[in-house]
């Protein structure tokens, strides 16, 4: 009986030690799944965060492009308005220095959009060519006549188009052509100019001296060039060529 009893105490004592073990497993598991726990929600919890950040900028993104677009809209608008105005303002004065009517002015409106469109220049900046040539005197048919040419004359030798409209409108009337021979007139000045030395100030300055004499003595346009081209060539530009030219043709008429 007594070996029994102490069969049993020992069994107890091996149970208990046992036990003690499996509760100190257990509580090694539970405070390591505790941790994986933490890990995991900070896992979570920086995962929404992350999202949240990337919804935000998300958004930033995507109101940046509509404010974008609306102030891109918002300028071309603008721009489209400031232009319009221009350009009827600029008729407005072409009107008032021609005196012009409404379905004269429509003609001329018309060349301006169609030639605005078709060259380097803006419909604002035909507008004003068509006012300088008002300006030195051409109707409305004579400026329809000549403004296109007038703008090729100012391309080619790369000029302003007060500076073109001023050359050619006074080359017309010194000698005595009338504007639908415009081309003919900017054919003649840009072959001129390419196939010699002569300039634009150059051409302009020895044609204001020279038309006059040639026209009175019935000297071509093409001819008087070709002699203001010779001279340049051989250093004798501007007035200096003008008036030697003047008096050359002059000078046989004496004799």
């Amino acid at each position: 009986m007594a070996d029994s009893n102490k069969t049993i105490k020992i069994d107890v004592k091996n149970n208990f030690k046992q036990t003690e073990q499996d509760a100190s497993g257990m509580n090694a598991k539970l405070k390591e799944t505790t941790k994986v726990s933490k890990g995991l929600g900070a896992s979570i919890k920086g995962a929404t965060s992350s999202l949240f950040n990337m919804q935000n900028l998300m958004t930033g993104f995507a109101v940046g492009a509509i404010v974008g677009g609306i102030s891109a809209v918002t300028g071309a608008f603008s721009s489209l308005v400031s232009t319009f105005s221009g350009f009827s303002q600029s008729l407005s004065g072409l009107q008032a220095i021609l005196g012009a009517s409404s379905s004269d002015m429509e003609v001329l409106s018309d060349q301006a959009k169609q030639l605005g469109s078709s060259t380097q220049f803006t419909a604002q900046e035909v507008v004003g060519l068509q006012t300088e040539l008002a300006k030195l005197g051409f109707t409305t048919k004579e400026i329809q006549a000549s403004t296109e040419a007038t703008l090729n004359l100012a391309s080619s030798l790369d000029v302003g188009l007060s500076e073109a409209a001023m050359l050619a409108g006074s080359t017309l009337r010194a000698f005595g052509l009338d504007a639908s021979e415009t081309s003919r007139v900017v054919d003649v000045m840009a072959k001129s100019s390419s196939q010699s030395a002569l300039d634009f100030s150059g051409l302009q300055e020895s044609l204001k001296l020279v038309a006059p004499t040639s026209r009175a003595l019935g000297v071509s346009l093409e001819e008087t060039t070709a002699y203001l081209g010779v001279l340049a060539d051989n250093g004798l530009k501007g007035s200096i060529a003008g008036t030697g030219l003047s008096k050359s043709f002059i000078q046989p008429t004496k004799a």
